[in-house]
């Protein structure tokens, strides 16, 4: 099954609005890498889009504020887009509608060309409280109000959790630290159980999808959901990067114990989480 040759890519491309961010995209783009290039591009990023980096997507009919020095940013003006495989995948499983479920929702990335879709109803958790200010604005930005915001982590038991962003400049980096209440550093935020969110803002009902990006944390969500209740999601997007994160093999494992198949996001079957594209797995519920 070659998903990626199905899939319109468009989905994941993005371009600037106005002149001051095509100018910079055009720069990032087109002249050659040198050593002090993503230097200068910052300090033009900060000259000339002081409001942030605006950029439209005509597929989804979406727009997206970014900041242009945050990773995901500076990947949208030097690539068009960020993940663009991994968001068209998305975006063509929600195409009829459903329920998506967004966990590490950031800026809203994948929600608002989602949430676009008619007859879809989002629920975006973050536990940046940063993030969900942006994706708060995001949906704004597009007059979006089928998106249930939720600024918390998500864990197997309910409590406290600390988090921080460990890559300076990388907004999506926030993770769960230690539990050690004498470690320093973070902010405490309230840590909730995946099924308990649902029960509360969605009758029972399967998710069409649910996307987990939570840098290493995703066994714990995961361990928060009923699999074998009414919410079974019929699709999982997930990050598994074994190279940054030492419990991606046993993450990808527990979802095949849960009657997933496992596919890259281009479609291919695949049995590990070993060189996938995008460091992105799709499972598909075997069951249906």
């Amino acid at each position: 099954m070659d998903t990626e040759n199905s899939l319109d890519l468009k989905a994941g491309a993005w371009e600037p609005v106005l002149f001051s961010g095509r100018l910079l995209g055009a720069y990032c783009q087109r002249l050659p890498e040198h050593p002090a290039k993503l230097r200068v591009v910052r300090f033009l990023a900060r000259l000339l889009l002081t409001r942030g980096l605006h950029v439209r997507n005509k597929f989804t009919r979406s727009e997206l504020l970014v900041n242009p020095t945050d990773a995901i940013g500076s990947s949208i003006l030097r690539e068009g887009g960020y993940e663009p495989v991994s968001l068209s995948l998305a975006v063509n499983l929600m195409r009829l509608g459903g329920l998506f479920v967004d966990v590490g929702a950031n800026f809203g990335l994948y929600t608002v060309p989602i949430a676009r879709i008619e007859g879809t109803h989002c629920i975006s958790i973050d536990a940046s409280a940063v993030a969900v200010a942006q994706l708060a604005g995001n949906l704004e930005r597009n007059g979006l109000a089928n998106v249930d915001i939720v600024n918390a982590a998500v864990g197997d038991a309910i409590g406290l959790l600390r988090i921080a962003a460990v890559q300076r400049g990388n907004l999506g980096s926030t993770r769960v630290l230690s539990e050690n209440r004498s470690a320093p550093g973070g902010n405490w935020i309230p840590c909730l159980r995946l099924d308990d969110v649902l029960q509360r803002l969605h009758r029972p009902k399967p998710i069409l999808l649910l996307k987990v990006d939570v840098e290493g944390f995703e066994e714990r969500v995961f361990e928060s959901l009923d699999f074998g209740g009414d919410y079974r999601p019929k699709n999982i997007l997930v990050e598994c990067d074994p190279v940054g994160f030492s419990t991606a093999r046993s993450t990808f494992k527990y979802l095949l114990a849960q009657g997933y198949s496992s596919f890259s996001i281009r479609g291919d079957r695949v049995s590990d989480c070993s060189n996938l594209p995008e460091n992105n797995a799709w499972f598909r519920d075997s069951r249906t």
